[in-house]
């Protein structure tokens, strides 16, 4: 901890060798922290004399005596949030009590800055009040002393809390001017007692210290922050002091925030726009009301198939989220249900296709409603009975309670003799419901022959070790040490026995393909079961990065690479063939042209590759494929998941899965919730940050071909990279080993050369081909695509998104 006024500075006159001392341990990673009795300037008012002078500091760096009396209040007293305090000070000491969302009076208000008597009888005493916090305040007057005096004698046990005791503090030519000890002085005289000091050097600036330094350890070992609203974000509709501020610390700390609510009568979208009035950054994706939890459980933790149907007791809310989860529902707002007349049991048709009775807040309850949902949950044979949450009541305005969805469930649980599965917190549904949004989910093929009832769960690490070893992308001399434990007990799990790899095994054909989604079930062939999930999924771009490098690093090791990501075949979306295709599947928008240029290169990819269509390729070659989805979802997200469009695009990716030919290769089908993707675009992550692997540099590879113990191994193992590149080092796992990189040389005639291989020993002409054959490659995806997109289809009708601009008549293959 450094001083900062006669210790880094004099006035504005930095001390020799200040910098260097600063500078010199941070290289040796030591944490520095700058304390000063300035009360009269914020935390980033002092960041700019730090720079001002050459000075290196972060904001979080830096503890003023009014920024440590905030924090003190806040994180020591822990000063309730109705509670307020009385300040003696400047405009700094103000800004750092609004930033830890502290409610103040006093301080700069103008009504406190007069020289007039002041009059005890027009003083109206705030009893709220129960701090009083003096700093430095060179518009001290009497009015101001008298206030503090009323309250710190008149409000039952208001504390009296001081920045700093310093008598004096100096300024420019070796000058003395009172200090904040100086002006809370009458008040130690009035009240007969000294105040809780906070600067240096008292005990008090110690515990602040620690306190956020605990707070920020404490923060560290989460990622995602989970809020309840009413109660704690707001009340009604008034929002909570210092609620922005908290999330706005949490979001430029990289944090996931997720906002749970069990209001079941309103849709996300409608909860947002209360978010909106209030002031508070919230996305649609990051709220969990009950009835979307609800929604999301019935489609991916039950996984309710297509053609069943729930009964919701409930309203408008609550059937918008199972719209948009694609569940088929009856009862809810129907007009038919909406009565008050006898229920006649006689005319009444129950539906066969009802499994579920999914029962909410709901205002229009009547006895037709739960006569009906009773027929269901005792006549439909397995029927489940679900409630949105188990809340007996809830609050609304005035300090009021009505009665809640909990309640209105409450007559079928009487009839039923069982309680429903309660979605809601703080049920453990509603966490499954959580996680489920959240995680990636991991198919790899061949599949394992020995199916498990759940599929392990691995961290970003574990999988792209994992991913990276099935797809051929690393080549170890041996296991590392550290993992080889867990390398035994995972393989058994996903692959059915325990797999290793040396060198000497060669590549095989891989694919690689990340698809966007929150619904794998749509697409996923049923025989295709699912290998691993990672609960705690990186972000969506950080999947795009991983096909770059894996991509990179293919090119060292097989025969051939094809990557969706490659830029000469986005100039597909720039012919007047592919604004046709975008006219047959009767889409349209950024994310429909997004899915269909996708698409077709998987079509491209299946016609050439799979089948065997490509001339050129050689029967022997290793090939390596990488693809990227997104505009799946964006095409849901655009017109629902029950629309034509979606369930066409989504059985035309099913099928490119269906396809026999894959089994014979190493596939990796990663589905990530686009949910991610979007978070990421709003607060960018580094790559540095990530749990990937890592160059001593720190660019990122997320795999490595045959990877060596020492370089000294490296360089003759390889023959130095056939004098084409270099051994470098890399770090996997924690351990460093080396593997060749490649470079680019020029020929005899000046020509360069680019270089491949896992020991660079053979020229790479897959990028000079790619320049000299652009124009004829975008022709071939454009005929492969009309003709993919039919064979992949196979045989059943096609949609009429597809016949509709082409013909009356339906097609066939």
């Amino acid at each position: 901890m450094f001083d900062c006024d006669g210790v880094l500075w004099h006035d504005e006159s930095l001390v020799p060798g200040a910098v260097q001392v600063l500078e010199h341990l941070r290289a040796l990673k030591k944490k520095i922290i700058f304390v000063t009795n300035n009360a009269t300037k914020s935390r980033k008012n002092y960041k700019k004399k730090f720079d001002r002078l050459g000075v290196q500091a972060e904001v979080d760096e830096v503890f003023g005596s009014a920024y440590a009396s905030a924090v003190y209040i806040s994180s020591v007293l822990q000063l309730p949030k109705d509670e307020k305090v009385y300040v003696i000070g400047q405009a700094g000491l103000e800004e750092e009590l609004d930033e830890e969302g502290i409610q103040h009076i006093g301080g700069t208000d103008p009504a406190d800055k007069t020289l007039d008597a002041f009059d005890i009888t027009k003083f109206e005493r705030d009893p709220k009040v129960t701090v009083v916090l003096a700093g430095l305040d060179t518009a001290i007057n009497y009015t101001k002393l008298a206030k503090a005096m009323q309250y710190l004698t008149r409000n039952p046990g208001c504390r009296f809390i001081a920045t700093n005791e310093d008598s004096t503090y100096p300024v420019a030519g070796g000058q003395f001017l009172p200090g904040a000890g100086a002006i809370s002085a009458p008040l130690r005289y009035i009240t007969k007692t000294d105040p809780l000091s906070i600067g240096k050097p008292n005990q008090a600036m110690m515990d602040t210290i620690k306190a956020k330094a605990e707070y920020a350890s404490f923060v560290d070992q989460f990622d995602t922050f989970m809020f309840d609203c009413d109660g704690v974000l707001w009340h009604g509709d008034s929002l909570i002091p210092g609620t922005a501020q908290v999330l706005e610390h949490l979001r430029a700390l990289k944090k996931k925030i997720i906002f749970v609510t069990n209001t079941a009568t309103t849709s996300r979208k409608n909860y947002k726009k209360k978010f909106d009035r209030l002031g508070v950054q919230a996305e649609v994706d990051e709220i969990f009301g009950s009835a979307y939890a609800s929604a999301v459980y019935l489609s991916s933790v039950l996984q309710l198939p297509k053609d069943e149907k729930v009964y919701v007791i409930g309203q408008a809310g609550l059937e918008e989220e199972l719209n948009g989860e694609g569940i088929q529902h009856i009862g809810g707002t129907d007009p038919a249900d909406k009565t008050l007349d006898a229920f006649d049991i006689t005319k009444f048709e129950r539906d066969p296709k009802v499994t579920v009775v999914l029962a909410g807040g709901d205002t229009a309850i009547n006895y037709t409603k739960l006569a009906k949902a009773m027929q269901y949950l005792t006549r439909n044979p397995g029927c489940r009975f679900i409630a949105t949450n188990e809340d007996s009541t809830y609050p609304v305005a005035g300090g009021h309670f009505l009665p809640g969805a909990g309640s209105l469930s409450a007559p079928l649980r009487y009839i039923t003799k069982a309680n429903p599965i309660a979605i809601g917190k703080p049920n453990q549904a509603m966490m499954d419901t959580i996680r489920a949004n959240q995680e990636a989910q991991v198919y790899l093929l061949p599949p394992n022959p020995v199916q498990h009832h759940e599929a392990p769960a691995l961290n970003p690490t574990e999988a792209n070790t994992l991913i990276s070893h099935h797809l051929g992308l690393d080549v170890y001399e041996n296991l590392p040490d550290q993992v080889e434990g867990w390398w035994h007990k995972v393989t058994g799990w996903v692959y059915g026995n325990v797999v290793t790899n040396g060198v000497g095994q060669g590549p095989q054909d891989a694919v690689l393909i990340v698809i966007q989604s929150d619904h794998p079930e749509d697409f996923i062939p049923s025989d295709m079961k699912q290998s691993f999930t990672i609960p705690d999924a990186p972000s969506a771009s950080m999947f795009t990065d991983l096909i770059h490098a894996y991509t990179e690093r293919a090119s060292h090791l097989f025969d051939s690479v094809f990557s969706s990501l490659s830029p000469l075949l986005a100039a597909i979306k720039e012919t007047p063939a592919y604004k046709q295709l975008l006219d047959i599947f009767d889409l349209a928008g950024e994310g429909a042209s997004h899915f269909v240029e996708e698409f077709g290169r998987i079509v491209e990819w299946v016609d050439e590759e799979l089948e065997g269509k490509s001339k050129a390729a050689k029967s022997d070659e290793d090939k390596f494929s990488a693809f990227e989805v997104k505009g799946l979802a964006e095409v849901e997200k655009a017109y629902g998941r029950q629309s034509e469009q979606y369930i066409t695009a989504a059985k035309s990716m099913q099928a490119v899965l269906s396809n026999p030919h894959l089994q014979e290769r190493k596939v990796a089908v990663v589905v990530v919730p686009p949910e991610i993707a979007r978070r990421q675009k709003r607060a960018p992550q580094s790559s540095a940050d990530s749990s990937l692997v890592t160059t001593s540099s720190n660019k990122v590879v997320f795999s490595v071909s045959t990877c060596f113990k020492t370089n000294e191994t490296c360089t003759e193992k390889t023959s130095s990279c056939s004098g084409h590149g270099s051994c470098n080092p890399v770090t996997i796992a924690g351990k460093t080993c080396y593997t060749c990189s490649c470079s680019i040389t020029k020929n005899e005639k000046g020509r360069r050369q680019w270089w491949a291989g896992q020991a660079c020993e053979r020229l790479d002409m897959s990028t000079p081909f790619t320049l000299l054959a652009g124009t004829a490659l975008v022709l071939i995806v454009l005929v492969v695509f009309s003709i993919g997109l039919l064979q992949a289809v196979g045989y059943e009708q096609l949609p009429n998104t597809l016949t509709a601009a082409a013909s009356a008549h339906p097609k066939r293959e």
